[in-house]
């Protein structure tokens, strides 16, 4: 994720965010909303089709990653085997 910089004259912004907090909205949340009508508007569905699948597969692929990290350990201390004082391997 990204951070935006935005530049607007200090008592236009104290404004703002006094009738914005006024009427119970908060001023993130309304440029959110805004950025996420702009960019529903300006980018073809196709491509946001296509960025939504892309960030599902990374979930995906985080998922299965931890899963193979979590199976990885299990199959490690199956195979951890100790020496008896008489030398031979005794199993753990």
């Amino acid at each position: 994720m990204k951070n935006i910089i935005l530049t607007m004259e200090q008592e236009e912004l104290e404004a703002l965010r006094f009738y914005l907090e006024r009427g119970g909205r908060t001023l993130q949340a309304e440029l959110e909303k805004s950025l996420k009508e702009l960019y529903e508007k300006e980018v073809p569905e196709q491509a946001r089709e296509y960025i939504e699948f892309k960030k599902q597969s990374k979930v995906q692929a985080k998922r299965q990653t931890g899963k193979e990290r979590k199976n990885k350990k299990s199959v490690v201390k199956e195979g951890v085997s100790e020496l008896d004082a008489t030398g031979q391997n005794k199993n753990l």
